[in-house]
């Protein structure tokens, strides 16, 4: 076990780096059944570009999706009471617990609104077809708070199970595989509702 383990960080490059192309490309591919999907609720055809075309457009929509939702953890990671605490001391405050709710309010609230307009801008611009902004806002504010909620869940499930050696080894992939999966649920079933919403109503294929 122990030659296998170093034979494995003898060649952490070529690993490491396999394992971001195959990231990359089963990331790719995510995005592209992501998008089938959603162009199919608003009754779409896929609009295909062609291979490369297609996949450089895929490659954009999943980076430029992963960095809107990491700003909204980032954010959210600020309403920390560790965060909170280092910037009640800057100001000079100490044992302030009605600022630091407010402090802890406010960050969640922008984290709530960022959140609602990375989904408003899923839900228009990640079908093949772009749809109208305004047909997606009250879906996405709904995808927006499921999706804060689920943030507090998987902040509380990722410190119960990095106390474990096998929950520090594993806990984040698995956390990412679930977090990965939750946040597209919530995309397709924001999508779905504003597709089928009276204002949007879709016509259902024959």
């Amino acid at each position: 076990v122990v030659e296998l383990v170093n034979s494995a960080i003898d060649s952490r490059a070529s690993v490491g780096t396999i394992g971001l192309l195959v990231a990359a490309w089963v990331g790719l591919n995510w995005m592209a059944n992501l998008r089938v999907a959603l162009s199919e609720m608003w009754n779409h055809g896929e609009g295909s570009l062609g291979f490369i075309r297609t996949k450089l457009s895929d490659l954009g929509a999943l980076v430029s999706s992963f960095v809107a939702i990491l700003a909204t953890l980032a954010l959210s990671a600020l309403a920390d009471a560790a965060p909170m605490g280092r910037v009640l001391a800057w100001l000079g405050i100490h044992n302030a617990p009605i600022l630091d709710a407010i402090l802890r309010g406010v960050s969640i609230l922008v984290s709530v609104l960022l959140s609602w307009l990375v989904f408003s801008w899923m839900i228009a611009r990640l079908p093949r077809e772009p749809v109208n902004y305004a047909s997606s806002f009250r879906a996405a504010l709904i995808a927006a708070i499921g999706f804060e909620v689920f943030k507090l869940v998987a902040s509380i499930y990722l410190k119960s199970v990095l106390r474990s050696p096998a929950g520090a080894t594993f806990g984040p992939v698995l956390g990412l595989m679930v977090f990965a999966y939750i946040t597209a649920r919530l995309l397709l079933l924001a999508t779905a509702w504003a597709a089928t919403s009276t204002p949007n109503a879709v016509t259902a294929p024959i």
